[in-house]
């Protein structure tokens, strides 16, 4: 089974910011949000892409392709 704790570190993080700004403002965080806020200034595009897994397992969802942002599964 494929667990959180199995996800990468990066991934990992990059989840909690996301979970943590869903928390706060109950609205889907975009990609270019999280990026804002995750410490190692990575992109927008790489936080989309550490998303794929996250999204595959459940975790969170893309409320439609177009909308930019991800919420909780």
């Amino acid at each position: 089974m494929v667990t959180r704790e199995s996800l990468p570190a990066e991934k990992r993080d990059i989840l909690r910011i996301l979970v943590g700004e869903y928390v706060a403002t109950a609205v889907s965080v975009s990609s270019e949000a999280g990026a804002r806020r995750y410490a190692d200034g990575v992109s927008p595009a790489t936080v989309r892409n550490d998303m794929a897994e996250p999204e595959e397992m459940s975790y969170i969802v893309r409320p439609h392709v177009s909308a930019g942002g991800h919420a909780l599964g």
